[in-house]
């Protein structure tokens, strides 16, 4: 099972992905793997950078070692921003039991939750930068149906956890 949690920076998605990866390595017989794609990023095998090249190389990385580990784990999770819908259609093609969770949240409420300060450095690109921050430079392009939306501007983390687990719990059964 691919549970692919995708929206812009700050909308929630490496802390619910966290939760979730904790909460299902807690069943012994399972076998979890969780794909940051900020944490991704600063691996060997993965490439620096926020251009659209660079995001599709990190991309196809991604779907490859998931292709390559599937007889190993039972659940990926996997946390990118994934801006563009063939980005999101390229991984549901290539993936089996894929699980797409978009979460909806407002670039303002983002952007106040922001602990990084990447709202701020998105503002000062240039717009010839090839550099792209979705939400800011370049439109987030929301899926036509993705399998789960939680409104993560909205709605208390908790309550957010927890709809998300129902889903997996749900689909997993």
């Amino acid at each position: 099972m691919i549970i692919w949690i995708t929206g812009i920076t700050a909308s929630g998605k490496s802390t619910l992905s966290l939760m979730l990866y904790n909460e299902l390595k807690k069943n012994k017989k399972l076998n979890v793997l969780r794909l940051d794609g900020d944490e991704l990023r600063n691996k060997k095998n993965f490439f620096k950078g926020h251009d659209l090249d660079t995001r599709w190389k990190n991309l196809e990385i991604i779907v490859n070692l998931i292709k390559e580990e599937l007889i190993k784990y039972d659940i990926f999770i996997v946390a990118t921003v994934s801006h563009v819908q063939e980005m999101r259609q390229f991984a549901r093609n290539n993936l089996d039991n894929f699980h797409e969770i978009y979460l909806s949240c407002d670039s303002n409420i983002c952007e106040n939750r922001d602990y990084k300060g990447l709202y701020n450095k998105a503002k000062l690109l240039d717009a010839n930068d090839s550099e792209m921050f979705p939400g800011v430079t370049v439109p987030y392009e929301i899926s036509k149906k993705p399998e789960l939306i939680i409104d993560t501007g909205n709605t208390s983390i908790s309550l957010s956890f927890k709809k998300l687990l129902s889903y997996v719990n749900k689909i997993g059964n």
